[in-house]
């Protein structure tokens, strides 16, 4: 059996909360632009976290 490394878990583990969280923060807004922001003069798909 392969030894885990136990702080790498710990990261991932974070990460997946962290996820999680933000996933669910986003789906209390009703408009995706409220937590978005939108610059015109940069390409259609590119956006900026507000």
């Amino acid at each position: 059996m392969k030894q885990r490394i136990e702080y790498i878990d710990a990261i991932k583990g974070l990460a997946i909360f962290l996820m999680v969280m933000g996933h669910a923060i986003a789906w209390n807004y009703e408009d995706y632009n409220t937590i978005c922001i939108f610059y015109p003069e940069q390409s259609i798909n590119v956006k900026v976290g507000g």
